[in-house]
């Protein structure tokens, strides 16, 4: 098997349990990404952040970075990169795509941005277990494709999580949720989005505030292996992160939405896997990758 991550160990740091401020809508402005319009309906741009809109040049200059510069140690601070086909390395000074993974803003994690009209549930509860039930169908009938999924126990077993099983060996790939399900995690906001009409919803993902202080309804999907052929319907298909985030988004309805930074960085019993396939921030949003580049305007 290919590997395209970075793994290195790491104690995972405990969050801020400070109250996260509530989040407006904020109307569609022409000028920005699709992706930049849907971040800012959230916290992922507050705060110095450092995520924004990046010109054609920024990211093929984040694309040529992988090939010259720094060592791959410089920039991850670790010793070792497990890689297939990576011939050269990260430069440091590639600018802030890069750098955006190792900023310690919000910005710099993956995170699903969920809103579900409040109306249609009796409470907080059940409106996150249906948010992580429709995550969780979408994703097995994306990597049931791949392999065997299958449920696990995570870290000190009150967590669950899931697993990929190829050609006998197991794979993480994210989706985390606490056994513990009576944690009200899904906040009341207005929400506002691709210029639909306000409404009043259950939010999760748009304040930040369960990435601080450690409570999640569901974490996103990773892969910890990738460019993997394996045979769907017959045929030889490779397992690439961007293909199956894309994938799975398409299996969820349009108030669904899967962010990832630029080599987004997860943490997975104590361990960081470093995704190095997506060298800019992209939204995944209905089957589609939306990345944080500036449009051309006409």
């Amino acid at each position: 098997m290919k590997y395209l991550f970075v793994i290195a160990s790491l104690m995972l740091l405990a969050g801020c349990a400070s109250q996260p401020k509530p989040i407006k809508p904020v109307p569609f402005d022409n000028h920005h990404s699709f992706a930049y319009n849907i971040a800012s309906q959230t916290n992922l741009l507050d705060d110095h952040s450092p995520l924004r809109d990046f010109t054609p040049e920024e990211v093929k200059k984040s694309h040529a970075s992988l090939h010259r510069g720094h060592s791959v140690s410089t920039f991850l601070g670790i010793a070792e990169i497990l890689t297939g086909n990576l011939t050269g390395a990260i430069d440091v000074a590639g600018g802030e795509i890069t750098d955006m993974s190792l900023s310690g803003h919000t910005a710099g994690r993956p995170r699903w941005i969920v809103y579900v009209p409040k109306a249609d549930f009796k409470d907080e509860i059940t409106a996150q277990n249906f948010i992580r039930t429709r995550i969780i169908t979408a994703a097995k009938k994306v990597f049931g494709k791949y392999g065997h999924l299958h449920q696990v126990s995570r870290d000190d077993d009150d967590l669950l999580g899931y697993n990929l099983t190829i050609d006998g060996k197991d794979e993480p790939v994210g989706l985390t949720f606490p056994k513990d399900l009576s944690t009200k995690i899904v906040r009341s906001c207005s929400v506002n989005i691709a210029q639909k009409t306000t409404q009043t919803a259950y939010c999760y993902g748009f304040s930040g505030g369960e990435i601080y202080v450690g409570e999640f309804v569901i974490t996103t999907p990773f892969l910890s292996v990738v460019n993997v052929n394996v045979k769907v319907k017959g045929k030889e298909v490779t397992i690439n992160p961007s293909t199956v985030f894309k994938d799975i988004t398409r299996n969820l309805p349009g108030n669904f939405f899967l962010y990832m930074p630029s080599y987004p960085r997860v943490v997975f019993s104590y361990i960081t896997y470093t995704d190095l396939t997506i060298k800019v921030p992209t939204i995944y949003w209905q089957g589609k990758a939306y990345p944080f580049i500036k449009p051309t305007q006409k």
